[in-house]
């Protein structure tokens, strides 16, 4: 016996694996600001590159999952491409900070100490704000609480390109 509310899309699943799949990504970030510090100390770094690999494989876990509770409702919350593009674009956040961590790892010299730590810094803040926002998306929030979040999203943004050119 299957579920009208099932299939009507009135489950919160969705919001669910929106959500986790969001801080996933929030803990992926997380996990480099560690690893750049444990790097800047001078030390072995604490946490490892199968670190990163596991939550990206949550990740994918939490997108495979989404993708077959699309196939298996009638009637979504949001617009299924909608679903799919930020399920995708979350995903991706993990996938590259663990392609940064493999290429800062095999690396030959010596990083300047802290030579990403405001890199680090204003990925967690947009890490922060994407929870924040995805989060919004169950109840329905008023607009100018998403637009802040996103003011932040962008400005932090717009800091690691500042950034990245002074490095440069």
């Amino acid at each position: 016996m299957f579920s009208l509310k099932k299939l009507f899309g009135k489950d919160e699943t969705f919001f669910d694996l929106l959500e986790a799949g969001a801080e996933e990504a929030r803990v992926s970030v997380e996990l480099f600001g560690k690893y750049l510090q444990a790097l800047a100390a001078g030390g072995g770094a604490t946490v490892s590159i199968d670190d990163f690999i596991q939550t990206r494989r949550k990740e994918k876990r939490i997108r495979h999952m989404m993708t077959e509770q699309l196939s298996r409702t009638f009637v979504t919350p949001l617009e299924r491409e909608d679903i799919e593009a930020l399920s995708f674009a979350l995903y991706r956040i993990p996938k590259q900070i663990e392609k940064i961590v493999e290429r800062i790892a095999i690396y030959p010299g010596k990083l300047p100490p802290g030579a990403f730590a405001r890199q680090a810094e204003l990925m967690l803040q947009a890490a922060d704000a994407l929870v924040f926002m995805v989060k919004q998306l169950r109840g329905g929030t008023s607009m100018d609480k998403i637009q802040e979040a996103n003011d932040r999203l962008q400005y932090a943004a717009g800091e690691a390109d500042k950034v990245m050119i002074t490095l440069l």
